[in-house]
């Protein structure tokens, strides 16, 4: 962790930060679920303690000073929290989450008003904090053997009085576990006994002999002797608390309840303040995403060579003197393409990130604007293992946060209105993630009023959008709401921000390589479907060639590819369209498109059949080359912006291909055309 002049490494820090950051906002999210359900778990609270006592810790050595306090504070705040001297309400739940924020701000370098910073920090001191829970006198614990007693901290002696009151019934569980393995065995214990009741301290045995590590768990629980028996499984002795052991308890310095997620560690009271995590060892390795950007663009080069070599040995093969020579590269290119292939989908894996990581953002970005708004407004996340490229993950952070703006304002209803609708009060956003295929389709939504068509239809007139005859229904919608600069917001307010209109969510996603679609039932809600690629860096793809060019244009789109023939080109409207199994499909020859050839060049021989999430495509090109798997590559500031265009890639020694952003040629070809 330190650099050869001695320095410690800042960046390794920051990034430990950041993920203990991580781990509390879920941490948080958790406790808000459990917390409307009912009684938030004492584990929870006491898993928040320790995350900001780490990151207090890891402040320290990152000599922050504004960040140490404020985390000290927190720290304080929470220690009162789960020793009940604090009630866990609305008003702390608020208190909690900026804080969070205002930490993870601090952690990015961003400046925080110092008066907002010293308010939050008379909060968290108690100065004007949500309400306060009368100290208990100290009554001992009745029925437990003292000794037992004064083994625990003092977080684990309240605990033990606080399951007592609430009439469970506490346990003492006897394990005795194998050296090399106790870590792991003691966690798995833990996380089984935890779904029924609270492991509240572990301590160290002396009755288990010198063949393993042996452990007594002190457990309470309100369910039987026979089910706290069959969560503890074979070879794990249960007794009553206050029949121990005799002298079987080691002394003070024993080691408290480790999280399910976690190992034992040393308690509160003696931990060092910080640098205990810098010795931990890790089965993980955090790497800089500049260093995986460099190796992704390696092994797209090395694919680039092998398609080279590829073409080499065909040419060899035809050759009758070195066709035997050819045969055996080909054999070699087989085996390493092999190789390559697993390479490659290592490289992919060590960039995924499941979708959960904004879940926890996005939840309380839905706390802070449903307050502001004045509704009541829950979000869910479902799928939330789905993985995605981190790159992806960062850049589709803000399109979400535009939806979730759009539908707090616009979506959800009033409490009352709901209640009049015959719906909950309470509002739900669902964010749901699943993989299909080669891609992922994230599905947001939300159960309001749903997109009102005859408001839709009436500011789509005001701004010229639409012709006065034409009719419009769900299928229409879609192109309507996400036309540049359309919102029938009234005024901007908080919550829907700067009045820009759903276009920029959809340049957003086109330039993730991605598709939005919009679902919507009048009373019932909206939903809007999302399909990206699970990575931006290699994609397979068909080559063409037009007017001399060659286009990648991405598999998953192509759905077909057919010989043109006359009898299935046809006009209307002046436009060519093709004629397909009943489907009249509009028609763009790519040359024509980008002006390739002034619609001088040859006429095209295929059709590439697109299908994106909004619409269907005939594409002609003059001739099909095949597939490939090609490294997409930015194209520069004067091509970045041409609609149909995703990058550029090499296919070969010299040779440049242009990739094909199916979504945005689709939108742009059947914009400039007007609905069919």
């Amino acid at each position: 962790m330190k650099k050869p002049d001695g320095h410690l490494n800042r960046e390794e820090f920051l990034a430990e930060a950041g993920e203990i950051l991580e781990t509390l906002g879920e941490e948080l999210r958790q406790a808000e679920a459990e917390a409307s359900e009912g009684e938030i778990a004492a584990p929870r609270v006491n898993a928040l303690f320790r995350g900001v006592h780490t990151l207090k810790g890891i402040a320290g050595l990152l000599g922050s000073g504004e960040l140490v306090e404020t985390a000290h504070d927190l720290e304080e705040f929470l220690d009162r929290l789960r020793m009940g001297h604090t009630l866990l309400d609305d008003g702390t739940l608020d208190l909690l989450y900026e804080a969070h924020e205002t930490l993870e701000k601090l952690l990015a370098g961003v400046t925080v008003d110092e008066r907002v910073r010293r308010r939050l920090s008379g909060q968290l001191r108690g100065e004007k904090s949500g309400a306060a829970r009368a100290d208990k006198e100290k009554t001992g614990s009745p029925g437990i053997d003292p000794q037992l007693v004064n083994a625990l901290t003092q977080y684990e002696e309240h605990r033990l009085r606080e399951s007592l009151a609430s009439g469970a019934e506490v346990w003492l569980v006897e394990v005795s576990l194998d050296l090399e393995t106790f870590d792991g065995e003691l966690r798995t214990l833990i996380a089984s006994l935890n779904e029924g009741g609270e492991v509240i301290g572990t301590l160290p045995s002396y009755t288990g002999g010198d063949n393993g590590l042996c452990f007594l768990l002190l457990y309470a629980s309100r369910e039987d002797a026979d089910r706290v028996l069959e969560r503890a499984g074979p070879d794990v002795k249960v007794h009553p608390a206050g029949s121990m052991p005799h002298g079987s308890v080691a002394g003070p310095g024993h080691v408290p309840s480790p999280a399910a997620d976690g190992p034992p560690t040393p308690p509160e009271e003696v931990e060092p303040e910080g640098d205990r995590w810098l010795g931990e060892r890790r089965s993980s390795l955090r790497v800089n995403l500049e260093r995986l950007d460099r190796l992704m663009n390696n092994v797209g080069e090395l694919i680039v060579s092998r398609q080279r070599l590829t073409t080499l040995v065909r040419q060899l093969g035809e050759n009758s003197e070195t066709r035997g020579v050819a045969g055996d590269l080909a054999r070699a290119i087989q085996e390493l393409g092999k190789k390559l292939d697993d390479l490659q989908r290592s490289v992919i894996g060590a960039r995924m990130v499941p979708v959960g990581q904004i879940v926890g953002r996005l939840s309380r970005l839905v706390r802070k604007l449903s307050r502001a708004a004045g509704k009541e407004v829950r979000f869910r996340a479902e799928g939330e293992r789905t993985e995605l490229d981190k790159v992806m993950i960062d850049r589709l952070l803000s399109p979400l946060v535009h939806l979730v703006r759009n539908a707090v304002d616009h979506g959800i209803e009033p409490a009352e209105d709901r209640r009049r609708a015959g719906k909950p009060a309470v509002g739900t956003l669902l964010l749901k993630a699943s993989q299909r295929g080669n891609s992922v389709v994230l599905t947001f939504s939300d159960d309001g009023r749903g997109i009102q068509l005859q408001r839709i239809r009436d500011e789509a007139l005001a701004q010229g959008l639409l012709d006065p005859h034409a009719e419009i229904g769900a299928n229409e919608v879609s192109d309507l709401i996400f036309a540049p600069g359309f919102s029938t917001a009234p005024r901007v307010s908080e919550v829907s921000g700067r009045g820009v209109g759903l276009d920029v969510v959809r340049r957003e996603i086109a330039a993730l390589g991605g598709s939005i679609r919009v679902k919507t039932s009048p009373g019932a809600g909206t939903a809007f479907e999302i399909e990206l690629p699970i990575t931006l860096a290699i994609m397979q793809s068909v080559l063409a060639r037009s007017a001399g060019q060659v286009f990648a244009i991405p598999v998953s789109a192509v759905t077909e590819t057919l010989r043109l023939r006359g009898d299935r080109l046809d006009t209307v409207i002046r436009e060519q369209v093709v004629r397909l199994r009943g489907e009249t499909l509009p028609m763009v020859i790519l040359s024509d498109y980008f002006r390739l050839a002034d619609g001088k060049g040859p006429r095209p021989e295929y059709v590439l059949i697109l299908r994106t999430a909004e619409r269907v495509l005939a594409l002609g090109v003059e001739e099909v080359l095949g597939q490939q798997e090609v490294v997409i590559k930015g194209i520069g500031r004067r091509l970045e912006n041409i609609p149909g265009l995703a990058g550029a890639t090499e296919i070969g020694e010299n040779q440049a291909a242009l990739v094909i952003d199916p979504t945005s040629l689709a939108g742009e070809v059947c914009h400039a055309r007007g609905p069919a």
